[in-house]
C-alpha cells in the first residue's frame, strides 16, 4: 500500500503542486474581491466636492452655443431737412380812409387807390339843397346825393378808382369820407335777418340765396332800393315808393348788395 502511494506521488506530484498553487491563487483572488466589496467607500467632504467642481469648471471649459448670424437690417434713408419756405406774400393792409372837408360849393379832384368804395357824407346843418355829382374818367356825370338839410348817409362807388371828381353844391359845411370796401366798414344784413337804418345806406347781404325782402319806412319823401345783379350786369329796381309805407318784394337771386336811398328811419327784413 505504501509503495503504491509513493509511486503515485512520484508520478503526480508535479500536477498536485500546480493544483495547490492554482487553488491558493483562486482563494487569494476571492478574498481580495470580498474585501473590496465589504470595504466602505469614503464619502468626500463638501470642501473636497467644491474643490473638485472648481477644478472641473476651470480646467474643462463648457462649450457655448454660437448664435446663428442674424440678418442685419439695411440702414434707412434719413430724409433731408426741408427748407422752411419764406412767405412770399403778406395780407394786404387795409387802406386808410380818405377825408375831404369843405364849405359851400366846391369841386374836388380825386385819386382813389382802391375800388369799390363807400362814400360816407355829412351835409350842412343849414336848410337848403345839398347835392353831390361824381365824374368818371370819361366825364360821365352821376348824381350821388340829393338832400335838403341835415344829411347823413352812405353812397357806393362800384368803380371807385375811375372816379376823378366830385362836384358839391352846398350852403354850409360838409365832410366826405371815402372808405375801402373792407369788412370793418360794411353794414351787414343776414339772410334771414333784420337791419335797422336811416337815410341813404349801402347794405351787404350775407347768408343764403336772397328771396323776399320786407321793407318798412316811417320817414318821408321817396324811398328807393336798387339791387345790383351780376347776371343782368345792371342795377335792378326793387322798390320806389313814397314813405311811410310797408311792402314785400322779390330780390334777384344773385343780389349781394342793397342800395337804399331814403329820408328818415327804415327797417329791412330778409326771408
Amino acid at each position: 500500500m505504501k509503495n503504491k502511494i509513493k509511486k503515485y506521488w512520484k508520478e503526480h506530484r508535479v500536477l498536485f503542486i500546480l493544483s495547490v498553487i492554482f487553488g491558493l491563487l483562486v482563494i487569494c483572488s476571492g478574498c481580495a474581491v470580498i474585501s473590496l466589496v465589504l470595504t466602505p467607500v469614503p464619502t468626500p467632504s463638501s470642501q473636497e466636492v467644491a474643490i473638485a467642481m472648481t477644478m472641473t469648471s476651470t480646467s474643462v471649459p463648457k462649450t457655448t452655443d454660437t448664435p446663428l448670424p442674424t440678418n442685419t437690417p439695411k440702414p434707412t434713408n434719413i430724409p433731408k431737412p426741408t427748407k422752411t419756405s419764406t412767405p412770399t406774400s403778406f395780407p394786404t393792409p387795409i387802406p386808410e380812409p380818405i377825408v375831404y372837408k369843405g364849405n359851400g360849393d366846391d369841386v374836388i379832384d380825386l385819386q382813389i387807390p382802391f375800388s369799390p368804395a363807400f362814400v360816407d357824407v355829412v351835409g350842412p346843418i343849414q336848410q337848403g339843397n345839398f347835392i353831390i355829382f361824381s365824374y368818371d374818367v370819361n366825364d360821365d356825370k352821376e348824381l350821388l346825393v340829393n338832400a335838403l338839410d341835415n344829411y347823413v348817409g352812405r353812397r357806393f362807388l362800384l368803380i371807385a378808382n375811375e372816379t376823378r371828381r366830385f362836384e358839391i353844391m352846398s350852403n354850409g359845411e360838409w365832410e366826405i369820407t371815402i372808405l375801402p370796401f373792407a369788412k370793418i366798414y360794411v353794414h351787414i344784413l343776414d339772410i334771414p335777418g333784420i337791419y335797422h337804418g336811416s337815410n341813404d345806406d349801402i347794405v351787404m347781404l350775407r347768408g343764403n340765396e336772397p328771396d323776399l325782402l320786407e321793407v318798412k319806412s316811417i320817414g318821408e319823401s321817396n324811398f328807393i332800393i336798387f339791387a345790383p345783379s351780376l347776371s343782368a350786369n345792371r342795377n335792378i329796381l326793387v322798390t320806389n315808393e313814397i314813405a311811410p309805407f310797408l311792402g314785400t318784394y322779390i330780390l334777384p337771386n344773385d343780389a349781394f348788395l342793397l342800395d337804399v336811398m331814403a329820408t328818415g328811419e327804415w327797417t329791412l327784413t330778409t326771408k
